[in-house]
């Protein structure tokens, strides 16, 4: 055996660090964010094949750091490994400049607040080393370009060349996580190539977590876009905050590539958490997948985030507990509410005896109102589920006594619908039903028994328009067009029974003949659905029956 010398084993840390086109401009934008800076710009030339810039206004680096910037574990984020516990910083590693190095060529231009408007541009070789420095002008903040990315590494340079869209669309997500959880910072990515000038992604510095996410998905979402929220004092240290799409086909997506799950502002990757948001949805609108922000504020000491290099894998201690807090605040989002309706009093009044209704005629007299649990007040309860959006299914209690039951043919008097939430009884804010268009059966006498309606309301649940409903209208009206339609059924079924071609089928069908009149009225003869309940199938041709 014999030791690898020191920079064999800095290449092949290195390749563990910087794997691809998006993990090499995360490096250097985590290090822009953690320089406390506001405005931070990605530029690629090409899609990042020719050159890769990083600028932003953060503090800067100081002189006495220029040496050593770019070596192998020098950083300011740590002194000792139990500071992991504590940090709140991005990076912590060392790792990222001086990997840079061994896959780029990398130069830093630099200021402070007390060097500017001056400032150092910086050259380092592949071993993180400075070899030349020169003054320039600059304003505060720090701007990082690097060029020739994997010219060294054949393999993986002609991968990225090959791929480059993909790894392209790759870094736009990423760089749209950071852009979202970055409060007060903007964010922006350009990609220069021969064609023009294209802008990816842009943020605002003062707007709010929902502003940033919707210029990141687009501006048409907003009005179905649900606030998520979970108090950390319900779970013991697990805060929820963050927003996501309602359960309706035009708020999801095709695919789930518009989803930012971060833990203690971290962007990461929890497999369980987002397989648990995704079968939540789906269970609501299963065509679609969610869009969503969720930010996750654990405590630091229960999660290890020092697994990985790029350090998006991370262990959550009690990961239990945090799926079913995200479980209570998904279902008090998505779930519909249930509504309790409290429905005026039909009064039904029978036609006078002059006038007829469907060919029977009856006498005038008035309905006392319906006895139940509000026979005081002349009211009736009907409980309501909205399980799907823009329907709500009434079970309506009807309880009539005997001696006063409703003729089938009575018409009632439309009444205006009252509703009230069942979590705040004390507020009964007042709205008016929709017209419905019930289902109604066929025609029996009236029971004792809740009876199920269906009102169709618009696009989304819970909402009632303003209009006026009546069942018993429109079960009569119905049972009319029932009858009508039975008429002109016996009506058609006489005129083919006693027709000639009929007679002919019930007798065997119509033979073979060479007579031409025979033949056409056989061919021209009426076929009423009935008659196939009297053939047999003879033989089949080309997929079908004859």
């Amino acid at each position: 055996m014999q030791a690898i010398d020191a920079a064999t084993v800095h290449r092949l840390c290195a390749g563990q660090v910087i794997v691809d086109l998006a993990t090499s401009v995360k490096e250097l934008l985590e290090n822009s964010l953690d320089a406390q800076a506001t405005h931070v710009e990605v530029k690629l030339k090409d899609s990042g094949l020719t050159s890769i810039t990083i600028t932003d206004n953060g503090h800067g680096i100081d002189t006495s750091s220029f040496s050593t910037l770019c070596r192998k574990h020098w950083t300011s984020k740590i002194s000792r490994f139990e500071d992991l516990e504590h940090v709140s910083t991005f990076g912590f590693r060392g790792e990222a400049l001086s990997s840079l190095c061994s896959v780029a060529q990398v130069t830093i231009t630099t200021a402070t607040r007390d060097s500017a408007p001056m400032g150092t541009e910086l050259e380092y070789n592949m071993s993180g080393e400075l070899t030349k420095q020169t003054q320039v002008a600059r304003e505060r903040g720090t701007t990082v370009r690097l060029t020739q990315l994997f010219a060294k590494w054949p393999v993986r340079h002609q991968d990225l060349k090959k791929n480059i869209r993909r790894e392209y669309l790759r870094l736009v997500s990423l760089v749209e996580q950071y852009a979202i959880i970055s409060d007060n910072v903007r964010v922006s990515l350009i990609n220069q190539t021969r064609t023009g000038t294209v802008t990816h992604v842009r943020t605002v510095v003062q707007s709010d977590r929902l502003t940033r996410l919707l210029s990141v998905i687009g501006a048409s979402l907003r009005p179905h876009m649900a606030r998520i929220e979970h108090d950390s004092t319900q779970d013991g240290d697990v805060k929820i905050d963050g927003y996501i799409s309602q359960p309706i086909p035009e708020a999801g997506r095709s695919g789930s590539d518009k989803q930012y799950l971060s833990v203690n502002n971290r962007p990461c990757d929890v497999p369980h958490i987002k397989r648990l948001i995704n079968e939540t949805y789906r269970a609501y609108c299963p065509a679609k997948y969610p869009v969503f922000a969720i930010s996750i504020t654990l405590n630091a000491q229960t999660i290890d985030v020092n697994l990985t290099p790029d350090k998006r894998t991370i262990l959550i201690r009690h990961e239990a507990v945090v799926l079913d807090a995200l479980r209570k605040a998904l279902g008090r989002v998505l779930e519909p509410e249930e509504s309790v309706f409290s429905v005026n009093r039909v009064q039904t009044q029978i036609v006078a005896p002059s006038e007829t209704v469907g060919g029977s005629s009856v006498q005038q007299q008035n309905v006392a109102p319906e006895h139940g649990d509000n026979a005081e007040t002349g009211k009736r309860t009907v409980t309501v589920e909205t399980s799907v959006p823009g329907v709500i299914r009434c079970f309506a209690d009807d309880r009539t006594e005997p001696s006063r039951k409703r003729t089938a043919n009575s018409v009632p008097e439309p009444n205006p619908v009252h509703s009230k939430k069942l979590k705040d009884p004390l507020a009964q804010p007042t709205v008016s039903a929709p017209r419905t268009r019930p289902t109604p059966a066929l025609p029996t006498q009236p029971t004792a028994s809740k009876k199920l309606q269906t009102m169709v309301i618009g696009n989304c649940r819970n909402r009632i328009q303003n209009d006026l409903c009546s069942w018993s209208q429109t079960r009569t009206r119905m049972q009319r067009k029932h009858a009508r339609h039975m008429a002109r059924l016996e009506e058609s079924q006489d005129r083919s029974m006693h027709s000639e071609d009929i007679a002919d089928a019930e007798r065997g069908g119509v033979q073979n003949t060479d007579d031409p009149e025979q033949a056409s009225r056989a061919l021209s003869r009426l076929i009423h659905k009935t008659d196939f309940a009297r053939m047999s199938v003879i033989g089949q041709f080309n997929h079908g029956f004859i």
